[in-house]
Protein backbone atom coordinates (compact mmCIF):
# COMPACT_ATOMS: atom_id res chain seq x y z
CA UNK A 1 0.00 0.00 0.00
CA UNK A 2 1.47 3.49 -0.51
CA UNK A 3 1.82 5.11 2.90
CA UNK A 4 2.88 8.56 1.67
CA UNK A 5 4.70 10.00 -1.56
CA UNK A 6 6.31 13.93 -1.78
CA UNK A 7 6.85 15.99 -4.76
CA UNK A 8 9.48 18.38 -5.06
CA UNK A 9 11.85 20.29 -7.47
CA UNK A 10 15.26 19.86 -6.88
CA UNK A 11 18.68 20.62 -9.13
CA UNK A 12 19.31 19.40 -12.54
CA UNK A 13 22.84 19.31 -13.88
CA UNK A 14 22.36 22.51 -15.82
CA UNK A 15 21.37 24.88 -13.11
CA UNK A 16 17.82 24.27 -13.84
CA UNK A 17 14.93 22.55 -12.28
CA UNK A 18 14.42 18.63 -12.01
CA UNK A 19 11.17 16.89 -10.49
CA UNK A 20 11.95 14.24 -7.93
CA UNK A 21 9.08 11.65 -5.85
CA UNK A 22 9.55 9.85 -3.01
CA UNK A 23 7.49 7.00 -2.55
CA UNK A 24 6.68 4.99 1.15
CA UNK A 25 5.01 1.57 0.97
CA UNK A 26 3.64 0.00 4.30
CA UNK A 27 5.27 3.14 6.26
CA UNK A 28 8.31 1.56 6.09
CA UNK A 29 10.06 0.99 2.68
CA UNK A 30 11.13 3.56 0.79
CA UNK A 31 11.89 4.47 -2.86
CA UNK A 32 13.19 7.94 -4.35
CA UNK A 33 13.49 9.17 -8.51
CA UNK A 34 14.04 12.27 -10.30
CA UNK A 35 13.27 12.67 -14.06
CA UNK A 36 16.12 14.37 -16.21
CA UNK A 37 15.18 16.96 -19.20
CA UNK A 38 16.58 18.11 -22.30
CA UNK A 39 17.68 21.59 -23.13
CA UNK A 40 15.11 21.14 -26.17
CA UNK A 41 12.52 18.11 -26.20
CA UNK A 42 11.68 16.45 -29.56
CA UNK A 43 8.25 17.06 -31.14
CA UNK A 44 7.21 13.41 -30.27
CA UNK A 45 8.28 13.41 -26.50
CA UNK A 46 5.01 13.23 -24.49
CA UNK A 47 4.58 16.45 -22.09
CA UNK A 48 6.32 17.57 -20.12
CA UNK A 49 5.27 19.17 -16.35
CA UNK A 50 4.17 22.80 -16.30
CA UNK A 51 4.78 24.61 -13.07
CA UNK A 52 1.19 24.34 -11.81
CA UNK A 53 0.07 20.47 -11.65
CA UNK A 54 -2.99 18.80 -10.58
CA UNK A 55 -1.67 17.74 -7.26
CA UNK A 56 -4.73 16.03 -6.13
CA UNK A 57 -4.03 13.65 -9.10
CA UNK A 58 -0.59 12.24 -7.42
CA UNK A 59 -2.44 12.25 -3.82
CA UNK A 60 -5.17 10.20 -4.89
CA UNK A 61 -2.60 7.10 -4.89
CA UNK A 62 -2.13 7.61 -1.10
CA UNK A 63 -3.70 4.51 0.26
CA UNK A 64 -3.52 2.44 -3.00
CA UNK A 65 -2.59 -1.46 -2.86
CA UNK A 66 -1.43 -0.98 -6.26
CA UNK A 67 1.60 -2.50 -8.14
CA UNK A 68 3.93 -1.49 -10.94
CA UNK A 69 1.29 -2.07 -13.82
CA UNK A 70 -1.66 -0.65 -12.40
CA UNK A 71 0.28 2.40 -11.17
CA UNK A 72 1.94 3.11 -14.48
CA UNK A 73 -1.40 2.30 -16.15
CA UNK A 74 -2.91 5.51 -13.66
CA UNK A 75 -0.18 7.50 -14.78
CA UNK A 76 -0.04 7.06 -18.34
CA UNK A 77 -3.55 7.93 -18.17
CA UNK A 78 -2.76 11.29 -16.76
CA UNK A 79 0.34 12.26 -18.42
CA UNK A 80 -1.11 15.20 -20.23
CA UNK A 81 -2.19 16.52 -17.06
CA UNK A 82 0.34 15.40 -14.60
CA UNK A 83 3.62 15.47 -17.45
CA UNK A 84 6.19 12.74 -18.29
CA UNK A 85 8.33 14.23 -15.70
CA UNK A 86 6.86 13.96 -12.79
CA UNK A 87 4.76 10.68 -13.98
CA UNK A 88 8.56 9.18 -14.57
CA UNK A 89 9.96 10.28 -11.01
CA UNK A 90 6.58 8.38 -9.68
CA UNK A 91 7.05 5.40 -11.51
CA UNK A 92 10.94 5.24 -10.69
CA UNK A 93 10.37 5.80 -6.91
CA UNK A 94 7.68 2.79 -6.86
CA UNK A 95 10.12 0.42 -8.77
CA UNK A 96 13.19 1.64 -6.07
CA UNK A 97 10.33 0.84 -3.32
CA UNK A 98 8.89 -1.95 -4.67
CA UNK A 99 12.32 -3.69 -5.03
CA UNK A 100 13.18 -2.70 -1.17
CA UNK A 101 9.86 -4.22 -0.37
CA UNK A 102 10.99 -7.36 -1.95
CA UNK A 103 13.98 -7.13 -1.03
CA UNK A 104 15.67 -7.40 -4.36
CA UNK A 105 17.72 -5.69 -6.17
CA UNK A 106 16.39 -2.71 -9.07
CA UNK A 107 17.87 -5.01 -11.47
CA UNK A 108 16.09 -8.31 -10.29
CA UNK A 109 12.89 -6.20 -10.14
CA UNK A 110 12.91 -4.77 -13.17
CA UNK A 111 14.10 -8.54 -14.93
CA UNK A 112 10.68 -9.63 -12.93
CA UNK A 113 8.42 -7.10 -14.65
CA UNK A 114 10.24 -7.16 -17.76
CA UNK A 115 10.48 -11.11 -17.99
CA UNK A 116 14.11 -11.18 -19.54
CA UNK A 117 15.40 -14.37 -20.22
CA UNK A 118 18.63 -13.63 -22.04
CA UNK A 119 22.14 -13.90 -20.62
CA UNK A 120 23.45 -10.79 -19.33
CA UNK A 121 26.12 -9.12 -21.89
CA UNK A 122 28.89 -6.24 -21.10
CA UNK A 123 27.31 -3.10 -22.50
CA UNK A 124 28.87 -1.43 -25.16
CA UNK A 125 29.30 2.73 -23.97
CA UNK A 126 29.14 5.05 -26.67
CA UNK A 127 30.84 8.16 -25.01
CA UNK A 128 30.52 11.97 -26.84
CA UNK A 129 33.79 13.39 -28.07
CA UNK A 130 32.99 16.83 -29.91
CA UNK A 131 29.54 18.32 -29.30
CA UNK A 132 27.44 20.45 -31.72
CA UNK A 133 24.17 21.21 -32.77
CA UNK A 134 22.04 22.72 -29.97
CA UNK A 135 24.83 22.56 -27.79
CA UNK A 136 26.91 25.25 -30.37
CA UNK A 137 24.18 27.29 -31.86
CA UNK A 138 27.35 29.27 -33.45
CA UNK A 139 28.30 26.80 -35.95
CA UNK A 140 25.10 27.52 -38.27
CA UNK A 141 23.90 23.60 -37.79
CA UNK A 142 26.23 20.61 -37.25
CA UNK A 143 25.98 17.18 -35.61
CA UNK A 144 25.10 16.82 -32.36
CA UNK A 145 27.56 14.54 -31.02
CA UNK A 146 30.62 12.74 -32.93
CA UNK A 147 31.52 10.15 -30.57
CA UNK A 148 33.58 6.82 -29.95
CA UNK A 149 31.95 3.69 -29.28
CA UNK A 150 33.88 1.16 -27.31
CA UNK A 151 32.49 -2.67 -28.07
CA UNK A 152 33.59 -5.99 -27.21
CA UNK A 153 35.43 -5.65 -24.11
CA UNK A 154 34.56 -5.64 -20.33
CA UNK A 155 33.03 -2.61 -18.70
CA UNK A 156 36.26 -2.02 -16.67
CA UNK A 157 38.39 -2.38 -19.13
CA UNK A 158 35.92 -0.22 -21.63
CA UNK A 159 36.05 2.74 -19.01
CA UNK A 160 39.67 2.75 -18.41
CA UNK A 161 40.34 2.95 -22.42
CA UNK A 162 36.97 6.10 -22.21
CA UNK A 163 39.16 7.75 -20.15
CA UNK A 164 42.35 7.53 -21.46
CA UNK A 165 41.32 8.64 -24.66
CA UNK A 166 39.26 11.72 -23.25
CA UNK A 167 42.00 12.60 -21.33
CA UNK A 168 44.12 12.39 -24.42
CA UNK A 169 41.80 14.26 -26.42
CA UNK A 170 41.24 17.43 -23.88
CA UNK A 171 45.14 17.40 -23.61
CA UNK A 172 45.56 17.82 -27.34
CA UNK A 173 42.81 20.05 -27.72
CA UNK A 174 43.85 22.17 -24.96
CA UNK A 175 47.83 22.65 -26.77
CA UNK A 176 45.74 23.40 -30.05
CA UNK A 177 43.62 26.14 -28.66
CA UNK A 178 41.43 24.51 -30.01
CA UNK A 179 38.85 23.65 -26.71
CA UNK A 180 36.27 26.09 -26.17
CA UNK A 181 34.36 24.07 -23.25
CA UNK A 182 32.40 21.21 -22.32
CA UNK A 183 29.19 20.56 -23.44
CA UNK A 184 25.89 19.41 -21.03
CA UNK A 185 27.13 15.75 -22.25
CA UNK A 186 30.72 16.90 -21.77
CA UNK A 187 31.64 16.52 -25.17
CA UNK A 188 34.41 18.80 -26.34
CA UNK A 189 33.13 22.33 -27.54
CA UNK A 190 35.41 23.44 -30.10
CA UNK A 191 36.49 26.36 -32.80
CA UNK A 192 38.68 26.23 -35.81
CA UNK A 193 38.10 22.45 -36.71
CA UNK A 194 35.66 21.95 -39.72
CA UNK A 195 33.71 18.04 -39.31
CA UNK A 196 36.16 16.27 -41.70
CA UNK A 197 39.01 17.38 -39.49
CA UNK A 198 36.82 16.18 -36.22
CA UNK A 199 36.15 12.81 -37.79
CA UNK A 200 39.92 12.81 -38.74
CA UNK A 201 40.79 13.44 -35.58
CA UNK A 202 38.92 10.79 -34.16
CA UNK A 203 40.58 8.55 -36.96
CA UNK A 204 43.76 9.11 -36.06
CA UNK A 205 43.24 8.13 -31.96
CA UNK A 206 41.50 5.02 -33.28
CA UNK A 207 44.37 4.09 -35.97
CA UNK A 208 47.07 4.90 -33.52
CA UNK A 209 45.45 3.01 -30.35
CA UNK A 210 46.30 -0.44 -28.99
CA UNK A 211 42.33 -0.86 -29.43
CA UNK A 212 41.68 0.07 -32.79
CA UNK A 213 39.73 -3.52 -32.98
CA UNK A 214 37.53 -2.19 -30.68
CA UNK A 215 36.86 1.17 -31.29
CA UNK A 216 34.60 2.92 -33.83
CA UNK A 217 33.20 6.22 -35.03
CA UNK A 218 29.35 7.30 -33.67
CA UNK A 219 27.16 10.17 -34.86
CA UNK A 220 24.30 11.65 -33.13
CA UNK A 221 23.09 13.68 -36.29
CA UNK A 222 19.87 15.06 -34.19
CA UNK A 223 18.61 16.02 -37.68
CA UNK A 224 15.30 16.93 -36.26
CA UNK A 225 16.67 20.67 -34.99
CA UNK A 226 18.87 20.72 -38.59
CA UNK A 227 15.46 20.50 -40.84
CA UNK A 228 13.50 23.80 -41.55
CA UNK A 229 10.98 24.10 -44.39
CA UNK A 230 13.87 24.86 -47.19
CA UNK A 231 15.72 21.34 -45.95
CA UNK A 232 18.62 20.93 -44.13
CA UNK A 233 20.71 23.74 -42.48
CA UNK A 234 24.06 22.32 -41.85
CA UNK A 235 26.94 24.64 -41.10
CA UNK A 236 25.37 27.09 -42.90
CA UNK A 237 24.64 25.10 -46.07
CA UNK A 238 21.10 24.26 -46.92
CA UNK A 239 20.43 20.52 -48.49
CA UNK A 240 17.36 18.83 -49.50
CA UNK A 241 16.73 16.01 -48.06
CA UNK A 242 17.87 13.19 -51.05
CA UNK A 243 20.93 15.45 -50.77
CA UNK A 244 21.59 15.15 -46.88
CA UNK A 245 21.55 11.84 -47.71
CA UNK A 246 23.69 11.30 -49.65
CA UNK A 247 26.19 14.00 -47.91
CA UNK A 248 25.73 10.85 -44.94
CA UNK A 249 26.42 8.04 -46.61
CA UNK A 250 29.68 10.03 -48.23
CA UNK A 251 30.97 10.36 -44.41
CA UNK A 252 29.77 6.81 -43.65
CA UNK A 253 32.20 5.31 -45.99
CA UNK A 254 35.14 7.78 -46.06
CA UNK A 255 35.44 7.73 -42.26
CA UNK A 256 34.31 4.64 -40.94
CA UNK A 257 30.96 4.99 -39.14
CA UNK A 258 29.71 2.65 -37.70
CA UNK A 259 26.65 3.94 -35.99
CA UNK A 260 24.23 6.57 -37.04
CA UNK A 261 21.90 8.17 -34.78
CA UNK A 262 18.65 10.68 -36.06
CA UNK A 263 19.90 10.85 -39.78
CA UNK A 264 16.64 12.91 -40.74
CA UNK A 265 13.78 15.17 -39.04
CA UNK A 266 10.48 12.16 -38.44
CA UNK A 267 8.36 13.40 -41.34
CA UNK A 268 11.08 12.51 -44.15
CA UNK A 269 10.49 8.89 -43.43
CA UNK A 270 11.30 7.52 -47.26
CA UNK A 271 14.84 9.28 -46.80
CA UNK A 272 14.91 6.60 -43.30
CA UNK A 273 13.99 4.14 -45.41
CA UNK A 274 16.34 5.09 -48.83
CA UNK A 275 19.43 5.28 -46.09
CA UNK A 276 18.52 2.03 -44.53
CA UNK A 277 18.30 0.43 -47.85
CA UNK A 278 21.56 1.46 -49.02
CA UNK A 279 23.73 1.87 -45.82
CA UNK A 280 26.69 -1.09 -45.78
CA UNK A 281 26.36 -3.88 -42.78
CA UNK A 282 28.99 -2.33 -40.81
CA UNK A 283 26.84 1.00 -40.29
CA UNK A 284 23.49 0.72 -37.94
CA UNK A 285 20.69 3.38 -38.09
CA UNK A 286 19.59 4.21 -34.58
CA UNK A 287 16.66 6.00 -34.21
CA UNK A 288 15.51 8.60 -31.23
CA UNK A 289 13.64 11.74 -32.14
CA UNK A 290 12.15 9.76 -34.68
CA UNK A 291 10.44 7.07 -31.77
CA UNK A 292 10.45 8.49 -28.92
CA UNK A 293 10.70 5.50 -26.67
CA UNK A 294 6.68 5.23 -27.86
CA UNK A 295 5.65 2.52 -29.52
CA UNK A 296 2.99 3.84 -31.83
CA UNK A 297 6.40 5.15 -33.83
CA UNK A 298 7.79 1.65 -33.92
CA UNK A 299 9.14 0.56 -37.84
CA UNK A 300 11.33 -2.25 -38.48
CA UNK A 301 12.54 -1.00 -42.14
CA UNK A 302 13.62 2.60 -40.76
CA UNK A 303 16.33 1.81 -38.58
CA UNK A 304 18.26 -1.24 -36.95
CA UNK A 305 17.81 -0.10 -33.28
CA UNK A 306 16.35 2.19 -31.34
CA UNK A 307 17.26 4.89 -28.63
CA UNK A 308 15.21 4.19 -24.82
CA UNK A 309 14.71 7.22 -22.79
CA UNK A 310 12.01 7.06 -20.14
CA UNK A 311 11.56 10.30 -19.99
CA UNK A 312 10.19 10.33 -23.47
CA UNK A 313 7.31 7.94 -22.78
CA UNK A 314 7.13 8.69 -18.76
CA UNK A 315 6.64 5.09 -17.28
CA UNK A 316 9.21 2.26 -16.21
CA UNK A 317 6.14 -0.09 -17.34
CA UNK A 318 5.96 1.93 -21.23
CA UNK A 319 9.56 1.67 -21.55
CA UNK A 320 9.58 -2.01 -21.08
CA UNK A 321 6.58 -2.11 -23.11
CA UNK A 322 8.67 -0.25 -25.96
CA UNK A 323 12.29 -2.59 -25.35
CA UNK A 324 10.41 -5.49 -25.47
CA UNK A 325 8.79 -5.15 -28.88
CA UNK A 326 12.20 -3.62 -30.17
CA UNK A 327 13.75 -6.98 -28.55
CA UNK A 328 10.65 -8.59 -30.76
CA UNK A 329 11.75 -7.32 -33.96
CA UNK A 330 15.70 -8.30 -33.60
CA UNK A 331 16.68 -4.41 -33.08
CA UNK A 332 19.27 -3.02 -30.91
CA UNK A 333 18.87 -1.00 -28.22
CA UNK A 334 20.26 1.90 -26.93
CA UNK A 335 19.57 3.13 -23.21
CA UNK A 336 20.47 7.07 -23.02
CA UNK A 337 20.94 10.20 -20.53
CA UNK A 338 19.72 13.26 -21.76
CA UNK A 339 21.01 16.61 -21.47
CA UNK A 340 19.84 17.94 -18.11
CA UNK A 341 20.84 14.84 -15.79
CA UNK A 342 20.43 14.30 -12.29
CA UNK A 343 22.48 12.27 -9.72
CA UNK A 344 19.74 9.04 -10.20
CA UNK A 345 21.14 6.09 -11.99
CA UNK A 346 18.19 4.57 -12.45
CA UNK A 347 18.57 3.77 -16.22
CA UNK A 348 22.01 1.98 -15.71
CA UNK A 349 19.82 -0.74 -13.58
CA UNK A 350 17.70 -0.36 -16.59
CA UNK A 351 20.21 -1.08 -18.97
CA UNK A 352 21.29 -3.98 -17.33
CA UNK A 353 17.71 -5.54 -16.72
CA UNK A 354 16.68 -5.50 -20.42
CA UNK A 355 20.08 -6.68 -21.72
CA UNK A 356 21.09 -3.47 -23.85
CA UNK A 357 23.08 -3.48 -26.57
CA UNK A 358 24.69 0.11 -26.11
CA UNK A 359 24.88 2.75 -23.92
CA UNK A 360 24.94 6.74 -23.68
CA UNK A 361 25.85 8.10 -20.05
CA UNK A 362 27.93 11.03 -21.43
CA UNK A 363 31.57 11.63 -20.82
CA UNK A 364 33.77 10.97 -17.26
CA UNK A 365 33.27 14.62 -15.85
CA UNK A 366 30.25 16.28 -13.88
CA UNK A 367 28.91 14.82 -11.49
CA UNK A 368 25.78 13.39 -12.80
CA UNK A 369 27.73 11.44 -15.36
CA UNK A 370 30.17 10.15 -13.35
CA UNK A 371 27.78 8.48 -10.85
CA UNK A 372 26.25 7.17 -13.83
CA UNK A 373 29.60 4.90 -14.66
CA UNK A 374 30.35 4.20 -10.95
CA UNK A 375 26.54 2.86 -10.84
CA UNK A 376 27.73 0.40 -13.38
CA UNK A 377 30.75 -0.03 -12.04
CA UNK A 378 29.29 -1.78 -8.87
CA UNK A 379 26.16 -3.28 -10.83
CA UNK A 380 29.07 -5.22 -12.94
CA UNK A 381 30.71 -5.96 -9.53
CA UNK A 382 33.62 -4.81 -10.67
CA UNK A 383 36.72 -5.95 -8.26
CA UNK A 384 40.61 -5.24 -8.14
Amino acid sequence: MISDILIRRILNSNGGFAYEAEIQLDNKYNGIGSAPSAIMIGRREKKITSKIFPQELVYQLLGCDIDQELLDSYLDNNIQSLGSDITLAISMAFARAMSNCKDISLVDYLKSIYLNKQNDRQIAPIIPIFSGGIHDPELGGSMQQIMLKVENMDFQNSVEVICLIYNQVENILTKKGTKKGIAASSGFLVHGMSIEEEFEFINDLIINSPWEKNLSIAVDVAAEHLRTQDGYMFYNKMYQPDEFESLLLAYIDKYHITYLEDPFDCDDISNWKSLHEKINKKTEIIADDYSATQLCYLERNIADGFIIKMKQVGTVIETLKMVSQVKKLGLKTCVSHRSSETEDTFICDLAIAINSDYMKIGAPRRGDRVEKYNRLIRLYNINL
